[in-house]
């Protein structure tokens, strides 16, 4: 945002000839001839001047001295010193004397500074040109406070809101002093005050100065001595030398970017009550230091902090990072209320804020001044201010994404829009292939499945299942000197990446290699994931041993256990949050708190063993070396992994982690079905892994041998009578009479005269229910968006892959079984191709009216939708409306607004990673499709969901 630029002084000229012609049409006969030319010169340089410096003391309302300066009787009567203006005499004239400062005991302006030199000039020759003055009566009481036309036109004369004056000729540079041109005006000034320049500074002193401005540190022993030998030799190459290498420093951005930062009133927090954290404020002091090392040009700064988000060619930085989107950051570093009852209030001191820091910092102007009234001295009226507000109020709250376009390329996007023209092609080909097989699979699942048979033969297999791995612990940990009990899932790795007791299949991912009795992770992409595990876990204990050569890496995961369908997840994850410290990572930290443990110090490959323990009602212990690492804590319940739906991740803190892979070797890795104590824990880090001990036995005794070709035998014999995969899927449309497939199903599963019968019934019931929908809709709600139309434009869509979205489109799935993640239904994707990029898509402002507002949109693993009144960014109590989704599937989301009728909003909906406040909730970073409409409810429910039919 720029200032408002000043009105040509032709504006001023034309508003001084209007009053002009107004005072010569009321001036009485006797009144003084005054040509126009200096009625034109009183009216532009002496009226205005009167008006902001004089009328206050020397007006209608107050006469100080006797003195009356509103008319030319006034001054022509003089006060209680005689007369004030001699005309033709400007030497005899006690007013110029006193402006002037020439009178000892009589200064004015009173308790301000002299006036500028050029207003002393212009009142010189107006007193020589006979004080031409055309107010021939003072004005009543009522019309003698200055209008802040003139206010503006006498401001605008000010020294500081001029352009810098050309010089033709420089002052004569002064005997002994440095020929700088600033230093030669300086010179001059120093001269006509009787002052001479300070002496040159010793070189101890001056490279203790040039360090102190530069980096804002002290120059060590060694930089004295350097610069004093080089000092010597040349002093301008040596001063010039240690600049630049200054300047080169890392150092000097971050000193300098205190000073800035103190200017904008950087912040971490929010003040007041609860002192909410601002989570990336780090951000903005990071770009900040860049971009002062980078020496990018002021204006461009401050075009950044205005509206760098605004740029149709931001600036990025080597890394690809959109720098300029940054800037504006420095908005949200205002004082915020704790869940203000009244956010319209919060907002106005909040904009305020930002306008004080934005016009002291970019102006040189105290705007906020002007908040309730024309400012008293700088030329800013509460006019411009209410404009400002306006501006500024208008800028939303909002967490964007930084990547480039450039940096986007690193996760392929040209290729995965290549493979998603593939699978769409590919999808439906299978679709048209498997019509034929249709009736088949629909008769297969109506066939009541052998339930009982299937239940028993699994309860067996449960049972062989733990007498053999039992069997198999036994003979692994043979001859060991410990005691402890038997893991659900064990890897040595020294063959292979299997697990030892035979529950899951292991696949390697993105170049992991089993070496040396090792799983080598590269940290860039390696990894290794199980099978789904065939049982439900709930109490356990992931247990490793590891090392690495990498203690500054950041966020790596050595071994989880994941939910594949919502990316739930809880794992033993390395300097996350701290440095160099362990914790229990989980998705979006729910189960995740920071530990006082030690910084980790096993470098270059020494041996580190670490445990996690999750008991029954939700403690979590953390352990390293065989020792609590912190206190166990307790933050939410305990979460279930399903069986058939879980997993284990080796190297990786969950799927599709942008940071999440660790780097360094793993040489054991052990999950226990339920949580260790302290002195098991302590016990299995004193026997160590099991390649340690060399107690892996390669053969095993015909007793293992036999549990396991009964429980292969047992697993055939259950797939072979068990429904098919997709037969559990079909069996539940016969309960769901909105399906597609419901009318297909029954004709598979009913004799030919029974669907005859069934079809009029199921017809009618059809039809009147949706009828019925869109009747209570059509007189409960009002419709205001469909962003299936192109009504969808007015909004705002933010995000690296942010787009419309057709109905039937989907998500690629980049990672994992899957081909593609969800379907998607008509309207905005914050991410129209894959789940990894997120965004944040903002419905357009509007008064609300009614006590609810419905939206319709699918998303999952809590996407947030807010209501936000007034701006207000930190939201999480009742009063502040919002819903977070656990669901792909479009539907209906009702906020509860009554407490916020009248007041302006917009709605949010955001993916966890660009959340202003995060929601409690969340599992993953699935982003959300906004679809279909968004009504006003006037109801405490819900629109119903009309539907679809055959029968149109």
């Amino acid at each position: 945002m720029m200032p408002r630029s000043f009105t040509p002084r032709a504006t001023t000229l034309a508003l001084a000839a209007g009053l002009h012609l107004l005072a010569a049409l009321s001036a009485p006969a006797n009144s003084p001839k005054i040509s126009s030319e200096e009625a034109t010169f009183f009216e532009t340089f002496i009226r205005p001047t009167l008006v902001a410096e004089c009328m206050e003391c020397h007006g209608a309302e107050k006469q100080k001295g006797g003195l009356r300066l509103d008319s030319r009787p006034g001054w022509e009567k003089g006060g209680e010193s005689g007369p004030s203006i001699v005309p033709k005499d400007p030497d005899a004239s006690l007013l110029l004397r006193s402006i002037k400062h020439l009178e000892p005991d009589l200064k004015m302006p009173e308790k301000a500074p002299k006036l500028d030199d050029a207003i002393l000039q212009n009142f010189t020759r107006w007193i020589a040109m006979g004080a031409p003055d055309p107010r021939d009566t003072p004005p009543a009481i009522a019309t003698t406070k200055p209008a802040w036309p003139e206010l503006l036109a006498a401001r605008r004369s000010w020294w500081s809101l001029q352009p810098l004056p050309a010089h033709s000729a420089l002052p004569p540079p002064a005997p002994n002093t440095p020929p700088h041109p600033v230093d030669q005006f300086l010179n001059s000034y120093l001269a006509k005050a009787g002052l001479k320049p300070q002496p040159a500074a010793s070189s101890e002193v001056l490279v203790r100065r040039l360090h102190f401005l530069l980096v804002g540190l002290p120059p060590s022993p060694e930089e004295v001595r350097s610069f004093l030998a080089a000092h010597a030799l040349d002093p301008k190459a040596a001063l010039r030398q240690r600049a630049s290498t200054l300047l080169a420093s890392p150092a000097f951005g971050e000193h300098w970017a205190r000073h800035w930062m103190d200017l904008v009133r950087y912040a971490e927090s929010h003040g007041s009550e609860g002192d909410p954290e601002i989570p990336s404020a780090y951000q903005y002091r990071d770009y900040l230091i860049r971009a002062f090392n980078a020496d990018v040009p002021l204006n461009q700064l401050i075009r950044e902090h205005l509206a760098g988000d605004l740029l149709s060619s931001p600036r990025l930085s080597p890394a690809g990072i959109n720098e300029s989107r940054i800037g504006p950051a420095h908005l949200r570093m205002a004082e915020y209320g704790y869940q203000p009852v009244d956010s319209l209030d919060d907002q106005i001191k909040a904009v305020d804020n930002q306008l004080d820091v934005v016009s002291k910092a970019f102006l040189g102007l105290t705007v906020s001044c002007a908040r309730c009234h024309d400012h008293k001295f700088d030329a800013i009226s509460q006019r411009d201010y209410t404009a400002l507000y306006g501006v500024f109020s208008s800028v939303r709250p909002a967490q964007l994404p930084v990547e480039s376009d450039t940096q986007l390329q690193l996760f392929n996007k040209t290729k995965l829009l290549q493979l998603k023209a593939e699978i769409r092609s590919e999808i439906s080909t299978q679709w048209l292939s498997q019509l034929a097989k249709l009736p088949a699979t629909l008769a297969q699942a109506a066939t009541p499945p052998l339930e009982k048979a299937v239940a028993e033969l699994q309860t067996r297999l449960q049972e062989v299942n733990k007498t053999l791995a039992k069997a198999q612990w036994a003979t692994l940990s043979a001859g060991s000197p410990r005691e402890s009990p038997a893991p659900y899932a064990v890897w040595t790795f020294r063959e292979g990446a299997d697990d030892l007791m035979g529950r899951v299949r292991s696949e390697l991912i993105g170049g992991a290699t089993v070496r040396d009795g090792a799983l080598v992770l590269d940290g860039k992409g390696a990894f290794l994931k199980t099978s789904p595990l065939p049982e439900e876990i709930t109490e356990r204990t992931l247990e490793a041993w590891l090392s690495t050569s990498n203690l500054e890496q950041h966020g790596g995961g050595v071994v989880g256990i994941e939910q594949i369908a919502t990316h739930a997840f809880d794992s033993v994850v390395y300097a996350e949050k701290q440095r160099r410290k362990w914790l229990a990572g989980s998705n979006n930290h729910q189960r995740t708190e920071q530990t006082d443990g030690p910084e980790e110090a096993a470098g270059n490959g020494e041996k580190i063993h670490v445990a996690l323990s999750y008991a029954a009602d939700g403690t979590i212990s953390v352990f390293q070396n065989g020792r609590l690492y912190g206190k166990p804590f307790k933050k939410s319940s305990l979460h279930t992994f399903p069986a058939g739906d879980s997993r284990l991740l080796i190297g990786l803190r969950h799927t599709n982690a942008g940071n999440g892979f660790f780097e360094g070797k793993i040489e054991e890795v052990r999950l226990y079905t339920r949580a260790l104590s302290s002195e098991e824990i302590a016990a299995s880090f004193a026997g160590g892994p099991l390649l340690k001990s060399g107690t892996v036995q390669t053969s095993q005794p015909s007793g293992v041998e036999t549990l396991t070709a009964e429980a292969a035998t047992l697993r055939a014999e259950i797939e072979r009578l068990a429904p098919a995969p997709t037969a559990g899927a079909f069996a539940k449309l016969s309960a769901s009479p909105e399906h597609p497939l419901h009318l297909a199903y029954k004709a598979a599963a009913m004799s030919p005269a029974a669907f005859a019968a069934y079809l009029p019934a199921y017809k009618q019931k059809s039809l009147a229910k949706i009828e019925a929908a869109k009747t209570f809709n059509a007189e409960n709600f009002k419709e205001v968006w469909d962003l299936s139309s192109p009504q969808q434009s007015a909004w705002f869509n933010s995000g690296p892959d942010a787009a419309p979205v057709s109905r039937g489109d989907f998500r690629v799935a980049p990672a994992g079984e899957d081909t593609f993640s969800e379907l998607l239904p008509a309207g905005l994707g914050a991410s129209a191709l894959v789940p990894q990029f997120g965004g944040v898509t903002m419905s357009p402002d509007f008064k609300i009216t009614s006590k609810s507002i419905s939206v319709r949109f699918a998303a999952t693993n809590g996407a947030m939708l807010r209501l936000i009144p007034d701006n207000y960014p930190l939201g999480t109590s009742s009063i502040f409306p919002r819903a977070i989704v656990q669901r792909n599937e479009a539907a209906w989301s009702r906020l509860d607004s009554a407490y916020r009728v009248n007041s302006n909003a917009f709605l949010e909906l955001t993916t966890p990673g660009h959340q202003t406040r995060r929601a409690e909730v969340p599992k993953g970073t699935a982003p959300f499709a906004a679809g279909g409409t968004a009504p006003f409810a006037a109801g405490g429910t819900a629109p119903f969901a009309a539907g679809d039919s055959f029968f149109v």
